[in-house]
Parts: C-alpha cells; structure tokens; sequence
C-alpha cells in the first residue's frame, strides 16, 4: 500500500505571489502577480532622477564628519535643486555633480548670503556678514565641497576647516576670503556660522558648470533610454 505524502493547508498559504487555499476539500491556487508593465513618465522619472542624485550627495556628504544638518532637512532643501538626468550605471557607480544651491548646513541662526566674485584683483568668497553682527561665542567654518573623479565616475569631497576673523578681510558687502583657490571651477563654497550646537542654513556657490551638460533633452533621452524609456503621460 503507497503513502501519500503531502501538505495540508489550513487556512491559506502566500508565497511569491501566489495564494494557496482549500474550498470544498479541493486545493485553490491563485496568483497575484500583475502584468501592467512599470509606468515612468516624464515626471516621474525627473522625480526618481532627483531622489537618486540627491541620496547619492547625501552619502558623499557624510563622508566628510558630522553633517551640519539631519537628512530630513537636507531633502527638504534639495528638493529645489534641478534634476539631472544620468544614466542608469552612472547612479549604479554613485556619481555626484557639484551645482549651485547643494545645502550644506541648517539652524535658526540668520544665514550669510555669499558670491563668488573678486576683491582688488584676486578670486573671493565675498559675503554680508559684518564683524559687528557676530556674537562672542560665534565660530565661522568654510565648507568646501570638491568635485573627484574617482576612475570615470565623478564624485563629491566635502572638507570643513574653522576660519578666524584673521583671516578674512573686510569689504563693502561685508567680510570676505580671498586667494587663487576661490576663482577654481571644481569647488564649490559656503561660510557657515555656528554658536554652540546651532548653525546658519547654508548653500554652496560655485563657478562649476560641469552639471549643466546633465540638464540638456539630450541628457534626458540618453538617461531614460539606459531606463528602457519613458511611458507616454495618460
């Protein structure tokens, strides 16, 4: 006489999408899987594209000590930056591009409007802080973000240093830094003001352009093409 193995089922049993169930003491097999094909429209893809280039700048930015900001915040103010379209193995690679506008820091304390232009002759980092609106326990920190490329793939540094009242010099607009590093195209720069554990919102000013070449249709239509391409809107 044979033994009859298998399973009993009581209730019902879920596995990869697919739903095992008795009725009438017969076995029931149904599956869920859908067979829509995955939308991307236009507008979705600028937001994936965005989402995407802005955790990767998270990461880079990390690597660089304690951020001066929580990730919430950083998202909130990079929400405002354009939307680059790279291709799929240039995300896969973790690829950052250094652009106007890229936060650095976040706190109540008034923020510092910083330019890049020139102070008799030389390259600087002009801003409207003025020595007389500091408070006596107020530190400075220069935050420089570095463009890499690490291989093919291009990459963000981040490096913070404390600068001393020394080391600016005072012009109309108010306290600036100067010298050859501040006329380069693959820094960016920001002057944050700290006091205890709280900070001025700050973002980057930068004489780069390299981001620009990711903005284009062209850039658009070889991003979403390395993606299968786009779902027309409905």
């Amino acid at each position: 006489m044979k033994k009859k193995t298998g399973i009993l089922v009581n209730g019902s049993i879920r596995s990869a999408g697919v739903t095992f169930y008795t009725k009438q003491g017969k076995t029931i097999v149904r599956s869920s899987v859908t067979r829509q094909p995955h939308r991307r429209t236009a507008k979705q893809f600028e937001w994936r594209q965005r989402l995407a280039h802005n955790r990767a700048l998270w990461r880079d930015m990390r690597f660089g000590g304690e951020p001066l900001l929580t990730y919430r915040e950083f998202c909130a103010l990079a929400a405002k930056l354009p939307a680059l379209y790279l291709t799929r193995d240039e995300h896969a690679a973790g690829a950052t591009l250094l652009m106007p506008g890229i936060p650095v820091s976040c706190g109540t304390l008034p923020d510092i409007r910083c330019r890049l232009g020139t102070l008799d002759g030389a390259p600087a980092l002009l801003t409207d802080l003025h020595p007389a609106s500091l408070d006596g326990a107020d530190r400075l920190l220069l935050v420089t973000l570095r463009q890499l490329l690490l291989g093919s793939t291009p990459r963000l540094q981040l490096l913070r240093r404390e600068v001393a009242l020394a080391d600016c010099v005072l012009a109309d607009s108010g306290l600036a830094l100067t010298g050859e590093r501040f006329g380069a195209d693959d820094c960016g720069w920001a002057l944050v003001r700290r006091r205890g554990m709280q900070c001025s919102t700050q973002t980057v000013v930068t004489r780069s352009t390299r981001y620009r070449a990711y903005l284009t249709d062209d850039a658009l239509r070889r991003s979403a093409a390395s993606y299968g391409g786009l779902t027309p809107s409905p």
